[in-house]
């Protein structure tokens, strides 16, 4: 339960970044989603089968899912690096977000 408040909250927090950077609402939302929702499935249908092991496990969504379930599958990451791959998707684009702020304001 406290995993998934916690994919919940770094989600929200990643929209936050990404419309900071953006400064256009509809541009974030629309990539929120792409990031969360279609890149994932585009992934699984258009990478060759070498790569999908190695490089689906790391977008934030299975990352998230990796510390949200009970019990976890083959082919998914642990539940500290999960948790430590959806926590560097969320903190890296909200430092830029940051930068990008202060640098606007200033």
């Amino acid at each position: 339960m406290i995993g998934t408040a916690a994919y919940l909250t770094g989600i929200a927090v990643l929209g936050l970044a990404i419309g900071t950077l953006l400064r256009a609402t509809a541009a974030a939302i629309s990539t929120l989603v792409a990031l969360v929702f279609l890149l994932p499935g585009l992934g699984a249908l258009l990478l060759p089968a070498s790569w999908k092991d190695n490089v689906l496990q790391y977008l934030p969504t299975n990352a998230g899912s990796s510390f949200t379930d009970v019990q976890t599958s083959a082919g998914q990451l642990s539940t500290g690096a999960g948790a430590a791959v959806f926590a560097a998707w969320v903190l890296i684009p909200l430092a830029f977000a940051a930068m990008a702020l202060k640098r606007r304001s200033a």
